[in-house]
């Protein structure tokens, strides 16, 4: 036979209040503390952000502020040239302001060099060969003739003497290096004391 036992219902029932009561309480405090979260997406501010219209043409990049811009090593993007060519003279620096036709390097072919130098062999011919490089001047040319800036005359003419097959290591070789280079900058010189700085 079964007894009644009221107290234990009442205790069975104040349990689950209080069980409904704790869970109220518990979701109650987690839906506050998720209300108080940011957005996943971030927020920027509109005065920030420049808006417009995709349009096609050349991309122009505008950077502002203060200091000073510098590459980073690995965006750096090397433009390979189509022929190879050993880097005789850096003649500016990395920072330095250039202007569209500044000269950055000089670069000379040894394998072109050789080349002219095979075919001037074999058939003994005059070549007529221009070049900026003196180094290519001294190692090529058994006449060299340089040339005023303004007008374009000639000013001095140089014999290289020095016996065949020439060697850029020697000391005739660096000897008439210096001869052409100091006849390139006595032409020089007065053009570039006559430019305003």
């Amino acid at each position: 036979m079964d007894i009644s036992r009221p107290d234990i219902k009442r205790k069975k029932l104040r349990r689950q209040l209080i069980m409904a009561a704790c869970a109220v309480v518990v979701l109650a405090a987690a839906a506050f503390f998720v209300l108080r979260l940011k957005p996943a997406a971030p927020e920027v501010e509109r005065a920030t952000v420049w808006t417009d219209v995709v349009k096609r043409g050349p991309l122009l990049r505008q950077v502002r502020g203060p200091g000073t811009l510098v590459p980073r090593e690995d965006k750096i993007r090397l433009i390979p040239a189509e022929t190879e060519a050993t880097v005789v003279r850096i003649r500016v620096l990395p920072g330095a302001k250039v202007e569209p036709n500044t000269v950055l390097m000089d670069l000379v072919d040894p394998t072109l060099q050789q080349e002219l130098l095979d075919l001037w062999q074999a058939d003994r011919r005059t070549c007529i060969f221009v070049t900026h490089s003196v180094g290519e001047a001294a190692f090529l040319a058994e006449t060299i003739v340089v040339l005023k800036a303004q007008p374009g005359r000639i000013d001095t003419v140089i014999q290289n003497t020095n016996p065949r097959p020439r060697d850029r290591t020697s000391d005739a070789y660096f000897a008439m290096y210096r001869k052409i280079d100091a006849a390139l900058r006595e032409e020089h010189e007065p053009l570039r004391q006559s430019v305003p700085a």
